[in-house]
């Protein structure tokens, strides 16, 4: 099951994290990947720090998350472009099909 949580970033896009059953690795992610994958490597900077990844899965929407970690939190549109209700449900079926069922919970439970 893929817990997903529904925020608002800075702008007022809508933001969703998923918390995924296992970690998410790169390849398996690779079908919704659209362009390249920028890596920051902050490991090399920081003691025990993780890498970051962040990718589009849209023209408009940027998908990021931790190397190793089970976390991914997508931003659907960007600064004056909002985003198509299929960015949302394309991710989410690949979710699904991946990990098992997306179910949305509040921020505070």
């Amino acid at each position: 099951m893929v817990r997903a949580t529904v925020e608002r970033d800075c702008a007022f896009r809508l933001r969703i994290a998923y918390r995924l059953p296992r970690p998410a690795s790169l390849e398996e992610l690779d079908e919704v990947i659209e362009g390249e994958v920028r890596l920051d490597a902050f490991s090399r900077l920081v003691p025990g720090a993780r890498d970051l990844f962040r990718f589009m899965i849209s023209d408009v929407s940027l998908a990021t998350g931790s190397v190793g970690g089970a976390e991914l939190v997508v931003s659907y549109g960007k600064l004056g472009v909002d985003a198509s209700p299929v960015d949302q449900q394309d991710f989410e079926a690949f979710l699904e099909a991946t990990y098992g069922a997306v179910q949305f919970h509040s921020m505070v439970d």
